[in-house]
């Protein structure tokens, strides 16, 4: 947050007063402008707004905001406001949120508290897949149309592309009593793991 024993200061004369409201106000007016996560980051549209900032108070961007970034790396939930990153942090991870179509981003907290509106975009859906949900939770298994696990792999490394589209037409045409979605287990530089579930028809995953 803002630096609070940067902001109240006695003044000894009126220029002062005048000189340090104007900074206030410029720089207020440029954090007004930014969006704010529900646990108080800011999320900057470009560095030119953390160097107004700068140069407005003089001070540097960490002195002044306690948590801030940018927002081609982080949004924020539309439904909670809580920080999401757009990306993922490391070798292998997944991302942690989805977009909806109307409202926007929506967080991995949110979405297990509403997990039927996520699922309905994934099922039957080769261009999309799940990276959020345990999705045996939600009623689904691994369909074993290939094997155990009914795993495959898109990339470099092993020489394998297998194709989503082709594997759920397959399945639909062996099994069409049943749902399927796609879920990645894995993203990397170079490969992609994606396993296929699926559950029954007209499930209802709150008649338990």
């Amino acid at each position: 947050m803002i630096d609070r024993e940067y902001l109240i200061n006695i003044m000894d004369e009126w220029d002062t007063l005048n000189s340090h409201h104007r900074t206030i106000t410029n720089t207020l007016y440029v954090i007004e402008d930014l969006d704010l996560s529900s646990d108080g980051t800011y999320l900057f549209d470009s560095w030119q707004q953390v160097k107004d900032i700068e140069k407005y108070t003089g001070l540097d961007i960490d002195t002044v905001l306690d948590e801030w970034v940018f927002n081609d790396e982080y949004t924020t939930c539309a439904t909670c406001g809580a920080l999401i990153s757009l990306h993922p942090q490391y070798e292998g991870d997944t991302t942690s949120y989805w977009m909806h179509e109307f409202e926007g981003p929506i967080c991995s907290e949110c979405t297990h508290d509403t997990p039927e509106e996520y699922i309905e975009g994934l099922v039957n859906n080769y261009e999309d897949c799940n990276t959020i949900l345990n999705l045996e939770d939600c009623g689904f298994k691994p369909c074993h149309c290939q094997n155990d696990v009914c795993e495959f792999w898109a990339g470099l490394r092993n020489r394998k592309q297998d194709e989503p589209k082709a594997i759920l037409e397959h399945a639909i045409l062996d099994n069409p009593d049943f749902d399927y979605v796609f879920e990645m287990s894995y993203s990397g530089m170079f490969d992609t793991i994606f396993t296929l579930y699926h559950r029954i028809k007209n499930y209802d995953m709150y008649d338990l």
